[in-house]
């Protein structure tokens, strides 16, 4: 498996000269998160169970705990295209007891498609530290594409333009708005249909309601597993080790779309300094175990570990490529 590796990503976003900066710790905060954490904390999953959001957050849990010397205790609030949990983790004390999961959606796709978005990423929000570095998968169903090739789905898409349906885990999800950057891309055309969570949907497309997902590998894995989807094309520099057959999207001839996402933790914008040290230590600990890297190399998904500077570099990177795409394809914005 083939990632950029995180000092190349981290330089790549705001420069060689700052990079030095970024890697400085935090100033230690007030005296009373000297304690912390004393009861367990809870992460707080915008999507639903099954879905690579979910997954990826699950694997960390015990070590996590292990860590802190608490439990880390996991809450999927989903709907809303993930509002709902962002929301949740917005409305909690900014103690470091309830956090939130940044990802693609929640800070590079959701402020540029909405109006009226309820939550600012960068004042609202502070970064904690990265999770993973994850491609994203085309999968759809055999029975849309009995021979798992992408030149049959694409010629399908162009024969029935609006015909096909893919689905996503909800309106203005990473899953939605990288099928519709795809879409712009091909020049094709399928319509859309939002679930709660990419496990939903991805039940619809085993049974063939829908026809096409975009996912992640690490929740797709499994699926392919049994026989019933396939694997069309891969966000990703090269072929992974553990995939050998689904071809990059670069092979393909739409480089634009190898563009893996990433998962990480963040906590309320008023959160203590000293609170987010000890919550990004743990986190990376954690990241830096054997049993853990194993799990996600399973997954098909690379341990990232960031400073909470690298990562609020990260996440403006991601926001203004996604304020490019959404401009490229004339993308409407949205009302809650």
């Amino acid at each position: 498996m083939t990632f950029l590796t995180k000092e190349t990503i981290v330089k790549k976003i705001i420069g060689t000269s700052a990079f030095a900066l970024v890697t400085s710790a935090l100033v230690i905060g007030p005296a009373s998160a000297q304690d912390y954490p004393n009861k367990p904390v809870t992460a707080v999953i915008q999507m639903a169970p099954g879905g690579p959001t979910d997954l990826i957050v699950r694997v960390i849990q015990q070590k996590m705990g292990e860590e802190l010397g608490q439990a880390l205790i996991i809450e999927n609030k989903a709907g809303a295209g993930g509002l709902i949990g962002i929301k949740n983790v917005l409305s909690a004390h900014a103690d470091g007891y309830t956090l939130g999961i940044a990802t693609g959606s929640s800070h590079g796709v959701a402020p540029n498609i909405y109006e009226n978005l309820p939550y600012n990423p960068t004042k609202d929000f502070r970064p904690v530290g990265t999770l993973v570095m994850a491609p994203g998968v085309l999968v759809a169903s055999k029975a849309a594409v009995p021979d798992c090739r992408y030149e049959t789905f694409i010629k399908k898409l162009k024969e029935n333009p609006g015909e096909m349906k893919y689905g996503s885990a909800g309106i203005g999800t990473l899953a939605h708005m990288t099928g519709a950057y795809f879409l712009a891309e091909t020049e094709t055309d399928m319509l859309h249909i939002p679930y709660r969570g990419l496990g939903p949907a991805m039940i619809d497309l085993q049974g063939g309601s829908i026809d096409a997902l975009f996912d992640n590998i690490s929740s797709a894995r499994a699926h392919l597993k049994g026989g019933k989807i396939c694997a069309l094309a891969i966000q990703s520099d090269k072929r992974l080790e553990e995939y050998p057959s689904i071809p990059t999207y670069a092979e393909l001839g739409l480089p634009q779309l190898n563009k893996p996402t990433w998962y990480g933790l963040i906590a309320r914008a008023e959160t203590p300094d000293a609170v987010i040290l000890e919550l990004n230590a743990a986190l990376n600990k954690t990241l830096d175990s054997e049993s853990v890297a194993n799990l996600y190399k399973g997954m098909g998904v690379q341990p990232f570990k960031s400073t909470p500077e690298e990562f609020s570099a990260l996440m403006q990177e991601e926001n203004e490529f996604w304020k490019n795409v959404t401009e490229k394809i004339n993308f409407a914005k949205l009302k809650l």
